[in-house]
């Protein structure tokens, strides 16, 4: 109903209302209900339409509205320019942010080196073995690494913990079969995780087919080892003056061929002939199996020994007094040799074949940052993706802030442009990091290896605190080779196997193992937990690097990048507690920082408590990573 109808409805109820009617007739009642509707239709104004076309452009064209429009106009082009004028100027004048690095999937990964024998015994017999690994999964995605470096698991004799090869391409069955393997694998892949094997091809077994043949001189591997005349074995005339580690004499003479053979470790690892073509084709061959079995990469183990001086001279004597001292040489007849860039650019090249994702290539190499500078690849089919750097792995002292400084930096002075920088802390050929540094001093050590840039590789039960084995073998190979500790029951060989017998147990396993330092928020496997997740924030992943306060006992660094938080990391190295002003180099006046991961042995600080930063204290062994949020601010 419209308005109008309302309206005329509510005047005839008006009119014919009560009061007005009364007492008059019903002629006289209908001609005051007919005046009342006339004075509706006539007197009440129709609804208000709005201003028409004309009336609009009649007033639009007066002084005042085109004034009015102007200054509007005016102010809304002023407004624009000065804020194009703005942007102009704060793009040019104001600090930009930097992109993002495009990183492939190895520059940001971190990697968990397993001894497969001591691992995780899954079938009661004693050895460790790959399902054992399967089962442990989870607890391995726990520690928040990424990438497993799987030892030694080919069919061996095992002489020297597997680095003794007689079968390339079978799994050793103590460790299971190669359907285990690929089993493994693929758990290894759905888990979002990747594997790197050890790739062994600088020697093999004795008990090597291709050993045994070459023994015989069957023609097709006659040339696969280095062979040389050498008198008889009651009159040895060696072929020169090499030495293999132990200090022996690197040649050993064999009754059935009748000549002496070179090996730089035991005599029962004969070193391969890659200067024959066969052999290097045989390796091509074997790299390419795993690759095609779909391994994620390769740890090249020994690839600075690849090669020897083609004319067998003798190595210069450091210590001629020296007996049975391999370091009494200098070993420039045996190591770094020219051919070895070649090969491994050779094997580069079978990586870079299989596409992307990257296959990567990991070389094993003995030497300072200065030698490792030829091995890394600086474009594709050149050399490796990463060698190991065992700068941290030589630390046996910690007392001085000064000397881990030079320590560091020689490693990232040394790195070529646009290379990524490995670290490494314990290792499977000597003491445990525990026992080097001592388990006071293993969380900070721990900070370092994964808090400063590059990629880090964290050797099993370091992240517990495991220490050495007290007994040992073959240049104590063994002592770093003890069952991981997974609970305290020391008499059930720590939750290892079933079986126990002739397991070596360390007594630590007691204190130290997965199921105690789980629950406990001070322990060295939460503090690692801890660690290896702050290192997945993008600063970590990212960003730069920069030495803050060093001193003889403190040793800090900052990571940063535009738009990200900033990390300073602090530890106390030596033996005196100092407090420092950490703020000083930070010249926007901020000195509040919030902490965000610390070792377990500090009671000063708790994660997330606000600190002022002019004012940090650290007892020796401890730690403290503290952050605050990205501003636009300057360093010295």
């Amino acid at each position: 109903m419209s308005n109008n109808q309302e309206n005329v409805k509510d005047a005839e109820s008006q009119a014919t209302s009560a009061d007005d009617v009364t007492g008059l007739s019903t002629s006289e009642q209908k001609v005051k209900i007919s005046e009342a509707r006339d004075f509706t239709s006539k007197e009440l104004p129709p609804p208000y339409a709005g201003m028409g076309k004309e009336m609009v452009l009649h007033h639009s064209g007066t002084p005042g509205w085109k004034r009015a429009r102007k200054i509007l106009l005016l102010v809304f082009w002023g407004s624009w320019v000065a804020l194009l004028g703005s942007v102009i100027y704060i793009t040019v004048t104001h600090p930009r942010c930097k992109l993002r690095p495009s990183m492939q999937w190895w520059q940001k990964t971190s990697f968990y080196h397993i001894y497969p024998a001591t691992y995780l015994d899954s079938d009661g017999d004693g050895s460790g073995d790959l399902n054992g690994i399967k089962s442990k999964l989870d607890y391995i995605k726990g520690l928040h690494v990424e990438t497993i470096w799987l030892g030694a698991f080919y069919k061996s004799p095992l002489e020297d913990y597997g680095y003794d090869v007689s079968d390339y391409r079978d799994v050793d069955g103590r460790y299971g079969s190669l359907e285990d393997f690929d089993g493994l694998l693929e758990e290894i892949h759905a888990e979002g995780l990747k594997l790197v094997i050890d790739f062994i091809p600088n020697h093999s077994s004795d008990k090597h087919t291709w050993f045994e043949r070459s023994v015989a001189r069957d023609p097709l591997y006659d040339n696969y080892y280095i062979w040389r005349d050498c008198g008889t074995q009651t009159n040895l005339s060696l072929p020169n003056n090499w030495l293999s580690i132990s200090g022996d004499p690197a040649w050993t003479y064999h009754p059935i061929r009748g000549q002496c053979y070179f090996h730089q470790y035991l005599p029962s690892m004969p070193d391969l002939n890659l200067r024959n073509e066969d052999v290097r084709v045989e390796l091509d061959n074997i790299l390419r199996y795993w690759l095609d079995r779909g391994v994620d990469g390769v740890k090249v183990d020994s690839a600075d020994r690849l090669f020897e001086d083609l004319y067998l001279r003798d190595e210069v004597s450091t210590n001629p007094s020296a007996v049975k001292d391999y370091d009494s040489l200098h070993h420039n007849m045996t190591r770094n040799q020219p051919e070895v860039l070649d090969m491994l650019n050779r094997w580069r090249g079978v990586l870079d074949s299989y596409g992307s994702p990257d296959r990567i290539m990991v070389t094993d190499t003995v030497g300072s940052p200065g030698d490792l500078k030829d091995y890394y690849g600086k474009t594709r089919n050149g050399g490796a993706h990463l060698p190991l750097n065992h700068e941290l792995v030589q630390v046996t002292n910690v007392t001085n802030g000064i000397a881990i400084s030079e320590l560091i930096s020689g490693s990232l002075d040394n790195l070529p442009e646009s290379s990524t920088i490995h670290w490494m802390l314990g290792e499977q050929n000597g003491h445990r990091v525990a026992s080097r540094v001592g388990l006071d001093k293993l969380d900070i050590l721990h900070m370092l290896l994964l808090l400063l840039p590059g990629v880090p590789t964290s050797y099993y039960g370091d992240e517990i605190g495991m220490t050495s084995a007290s007994s040992s073998t073959y240049l104590n190979r063994g002592l770093s080779r003890s069952v991981m500790q997974w609970n305290p029951d020391y008499q059930k060989c720590s939750g290892f196997s079933t079986n126990c017998s002739n397991i070596l147990v360390n007594p630590s396993a007691a204190t130290y193992n997965v199921q105690n330092e789980t629950v406990d928020l001070s322990s060295h496997l939460t503090v690692f937990r801890n660690l290896t997740e702050l290192r997945l924030e993008d600063t970590f992943v990212y960003g730069e690097f920069a030495e803050h306060i060093v001193t003889e006992n403190i040793y800090s660094f900052r990571r940063y990048f535009d738009g990200m938080d900033t990390y300073l990391v602090s530890i106390n190295v030596g033996d005196i507690a100092e407090t420092v002003d950490m703020s000083t180099k930070v010249v926007d006046g901020s000195t509040q920082a919030t902490v965000v991961a610390l070792t377990g042995n500090v009671t000063e600080y708790s994660l997330d408590q606000e600190v002022d930063l002019s004012e940090i204290k650290l007892s020796p062994g401890q730690g403290v990573v503290v952050s605050w949020p990205y501003v636009i601010k300057q360093y010295l």
